[in-house]
């Protein structure tokens, strides 16, 4: 389950950053796609710092999602990725996170 954690100092526009859960398989790929796809529009940062496993669903969902973001012109934000997601990514081929470069803290 996705968990959001709400700020009470958050500006206009700003919307809460979304919690990904430690198993992002091909099961919630299919949520974390219907969770992007209700906070399209606006700058968005996902937290993942809970995260123990990235999946190669999860991973494209992401990935099509950050270029949705950034041809809208708006950020979606990767943040706190532990290093053994990293280890993952770099396994699946994806060492460059670029394409989550400059998103909302």
């Amino acid at each position: 389950m996705f968990h959001e954690r709400i700020r009470d100092h958050r500006g206009p526009g700003v919307t809460a950053p979304v919690f990904l859960p430690a198993r992002l398989d091909s099961a919630a790929a299919v949520q974390l796609a219907q969770t992007l796809a209700d906070r399209q529009g606006a700058d968005l940062t996902l937290d993942a710092s809970g995260v123990e496993l990235l999946g190669a669903k999860a991973m494209q969902t992401l990935l099509v999602a950050g270029a949705s973001w950034r041809a809208s012109g708006h950020a979606l934000a990767l943040a706190n990725l532990p290093a053994g997601v990293r280890t993952q990514l770099s396994d699946l081929g994806l060492p460059d996170l670029s394409l989550f470069e400059g998103a909302a803290q």
